[in-house]
């Protein structure tokens, strides 16, 4: 049980060192993140298009471009759904470690009612 609750502890000390960011000067949004991302892939995707031309060199540097930053935008995807993969994991290991809490102070109750009754 003890190491449980330390391993737990550890876990949600990490996960608050991550999230240790000031974001107090960010706008609030009911927008999701995942489709903020989307919409940033497709405004790129309309700003690549639009600025091609008939320039080989140009048109290949816009598409690495286009390329590089969609690749960026995905990976900061991913790491939304590993962040939130954890906190879920972090919130079922709390209901759990609640639960055995909860259990243990039945079974400390019950002894101690069981151990007066003995005395």
């Amino acid at each position: 049980m003890s190491n449980e609750l330390l391993s737990l502890q550890h876990k949600i000390q990490k996960l608050q060192e991550t999230m240790t960011l000031d974001m107090t000067y960010l706008p609030a949004t009911n927008t999701l993140v995942f489709n903020l991302i989307t919409d940033m892939k497709a405004n790129i995707r309309i700003l690549a298009d639009s600025a091609r031309g008939d320039n080989t060199l140009l048109i290949d540097e816009i598409n690495n471009l286009q390329t590089q930053t969609e690749l960026k935008l995905t990976q900061i995807q991913n790491g939304c759904y590993t962040f939130e993969n954890e906190v879920t994991q972090l919130r079922q290991e709390n209901i759990n470690l609640r639960d055995i809490n909860r259990n243990q102070q039945e079974l400390t109750n019950e002894l101690g009612t069981k151990g007066g009754r003995f005395n």
